[in-house]
């Protein structure tokens, strides 16, 4: 093999990929694409999966869905929460991103 046209990420990683991880939340967003975490802690018997993602509703109305449940198991609760307007449903997923991630979670995608 040629290790001549191998790169090797740069000193500052770390901080490409958190800005890479924002921007796209910022692109899911836009385009209302899901965004998917996931919590996997082993010492814990924990993996947990969640969705977030903002929606339509027939009324024109918007609403911010959350799904979620236990990876490898059968089952998904789902909460729905209404908004009048795209900006109070932006909110709230921001929050509960902000939420989810200080607790643990990790976008993946």
């Amino acid at each position: 093999m040629n290790t001549a046209n191998v790169t090797h990420p740069p000193a500052n990683a770390d901080a490409n990929a958190n800005a890479l991880a924002d921007a796209n939340v910022d692109a899911n967003l836009e385009r209302h694409d899901p965004i998917v975490l996931r919590r996997v802690e082993p010492a814990r018997n924990m993996a947990r999966w969640y969705t977030l993602s903002l929606e339509v509703t027939l009324f024109d109305d918007w609403s911010c869905t959350r799904r979620y449940g236990r990876i490898g198991q059968r089952g998904v609760r789902v909460m729905i929460g209404l908004f009048e307007d795209h900006r109070s449903a932006e909110a709230e997923l921001q929050a509960i991103l902000r939420a989810k991630q200080a607790r643990g979670y990790e976008i993946t995608g």
